[in-house]
């Protein structure tokens, strides 16, 4: 049964080979000057492969064939899910993008550089691009310690992929994108009179990227205090999210706080907050001389209803 399940998905791979191939050569038609030879190679391949496959299909469906195809469509199926779960993540990400980056001047200058103390409070950043993601992570953590941090850092991982492998003049274009996306952070911070730098470096390991990255930071700028954005969509309270996306933030945290270093995660939530309360069922018990600056008016006005026995309620 498992060979039967090994041939068969074998020429389905080989069969979509063929087909994307024919493809793209019927797209070159009229622009590469062998498209018509290399489309009669593709589509006789995709001919054999298919029919090979429906043979083996045929015969050997009761031997494991029906099993194979049963296996497959569901791979498929639960692929189709994951893959529309990041596209509809994707489109809220990017949603976030086009808010957060209004805030941003078109025609932003980097303008004068401003001192670096580097035995000042630092804020460190792990970012990807300048993205609605990192500039939340970024006014987040100004609004939480502005008046305690003195400098602010950028660090940014370029992951060689596939796509750089090519050559060294896609490397050389990953570089220029990184030090391009670098610079607007700190051409932002800038302009709010925020003095700040970028590091960056390359590699094919992220965590490993970005923990070398936190230990340049740490040399030049000893008291640092680390963040990282993570998106969070309340709609999503799941198993499922966390295993289709990495926690990177969640290692490198961990990596830090063993080397006695802070390190903060800002979540960043795509559908906003819950309006639901969290219920609580444990007894609460706080000091009688406790004071709030606010009290919540909702919950300080006198009411005529009874009051609720919900330990929620009296919390």
């Amino acid at each position: 049964m498992l060979v039967v399940l090994y041939s068969i998905n074998v020429f389905i791979t080989f069969t979509l080979t063929m087909a994307g191939l024919s493809r793209h050569w019927w797209g070159q038609r009229g622009q590469h000057p062998a498209w018509a030879k290399r489309l009669v190679v593709s589509s006789i391949g995709l001919v054999v492969t298919a029919s090979i496959l429906l043979i083996t299909i045929f015969e050997k469906f009761d031997a494991g064939g029906w099993f194979t195809l049963l296996v497959t469509g569901i791979v498929i199926v639960l692929a189709w899910f994951i893959y529309r779960h990041y596209q509809e993540l994707g489109k809220l990400t990017r949603e976030l993008d086009e808010t957060m980056l209004d805030i941003v001047p078109e025609d932003i200058q980097p303008g004068p550089p401003l001192p670096l103390d580097p035995r000042a409070n630092t804020a460190v950043f792990f970012v990807h691009r300048f993205d609605g993601l990192g500039l939340h992570t970024l006014l987040t953590a100004h609004r939480m310690v502005g008046g305690f941090v003195k400098n602010y850092v950028f660090l940014l991982a370029g992951i060689v992929g596939q796509g750089e492998f090519k050559g060294r003049k896609a490397v050389e274009q990953l570089k220029v994108y990184v030090e391009t996306e670098g610079n607007q952070y700190v051409a932002f911070c800038r302009s709010q009179g925020m003095p700040a730098t970028w590091f960056a470096t390359y590699g094919t390991d992220r965590i490993q990227a970005m923990e070398e990255l936190a230990n340049v930071a740490i040399r030049y700028f000893p008291q640092s205090i680390f963040f990282a954005g993570r998106v969070i969509d309340s709609k999503q309270r799941n198993a499922i999210w966390s295993i289709l996306h990495d926690e990177v933030s969640f290692i490198i945290q961990d990596r830090l706080q063993h080397d006695g270093f802070s390190m903060m995660i800002v979540p960043v939530h795509v559908h906003g907050f819950s309006s639901q309360l969290t219920s609580i069922s444990l007894p609460i018990s706080m000091p009688p001389d406790l004071e709030l600056v606010q009290a919540d008016p909702a919950r300080s006005k006198p009411s005529s209803e009874p009051q609720s026995h919900d330990p929620a309620f009296r919390s």
